[in-house]
């Protein structure tokens, strides 16, 4: 599995009418060159890895179908960007398709800062995507920058009222709120409440500032992706373990991946 969290020097007004109307050789650009890419580093465009995953047909038709998954995708992000949705207000998600459109955009039309990127090497770290969503750019990162709100900011912000809280998810920053932040950056030690994340967020939290420098240095706006790429572990028992063991809670779960985890040959 992977997970990262990538930054584009990108207006957010340049990001607006594009989305919200396309011009048909930007729009040819984006199938052609960023949607294989996102459905690829995104569980939301993975082949089905789990139990019953034969009965849901959503990867397979978001390859086959790509007119028709970006053009329903365009009407319905259309169709949200044109509701008043106040700043203060957490808009309902968009749909699947929709976010995988919407990252697909950014990518095209935002120029590369950064990116902060973590692999998963085992089942022991499988918890990392969460923690650091929930811990380093929830927690941790809003510490250093004193601004509590800044992982939120950066992984789950609406943009023209598009709002996806689930992987893939996107967010931004102003240049005035890029400025604002590093001058107040103060890093810390990642002891305590951030014990699950003490042996990465020193790489992870140096990669984020560098991004965030780039990004003010550019004189254009932020815009992130969040993508997760849960990984395919050999053999079939290993592939049920990620999908259903860590879908199933506490005991009854561990124990299931265990016991579908590809066991080790044995010496001798």
């Amino acid at each position: 599995m992977s997970f990262s969290l990538e930054f584009y020097s990108l207006n957010w007004e340049d990001l607006r009418k594009a989305l919200s109307s396309p011009d048909p050789q930007l729009l040819q650009a984006v199938k052609t060159q960023q949607w294989n890419r996102i459905l690829a580093e995104d569980d939301l465009g993975e082949q089905p890895h789990f139990i019953g995953s034969h009965l849901d047909d959503d990867n397979d038709r978001r390859r086959e179908d790509v007119d028709g998954v970006f053009r329903n995708a365009l009407a319905e992000i259309a169709d949200v960007m044109s509701r008043a949705t106040a700043p203060d207000h957490i808009p309902p998600d968009i749909s699947d398709d929709a976010a995988l459109v919407v990252a697909a955009f950014i990518a095209q039309l935002g120029k590369p800062m950064g990116v902060v990127r973590h692999d998963v090497v085992d089942q022991e770290e499988s918890q990392l995507r969460f923690n650091f969503r929930e811990v380093f750019l929830d927690g941790y990162v809003g510490v250093c920058f004193k601004e509590p709100r800044l992982g939120e900011y950066l992984a789950a912000r609406p943009l023209f009222g598009l709002y996806h809280l689930s992987f893939v998810s996107w967010g931004g920053l102003s240049q005035k709120e890029m400025n604002d932040l590093l001058a107040t950056y103060s890093p810390v030690e990642a002891t305590g409440d951030w014990d699950e994340i003490a042996g990465f967020a020193k790489d992870w939290i140096s990669a984020l500032v560098k991004a965030l420098q780039h990004t003010a240095a550019s004189g254009s706006e932020l815009v992130t992706i969040l993508c997760v790429d849960q990984e395919h572990y050999s053999g079939y028992r290993g592939e049920v373990s990620v999908g259903l063991g860590d879908a199933l809670p506490g005991k009854i779960g561990q124990w299931l991946a265990g016991w579908l985890r590809p066991k080790p040959p044995t010496s001798g």
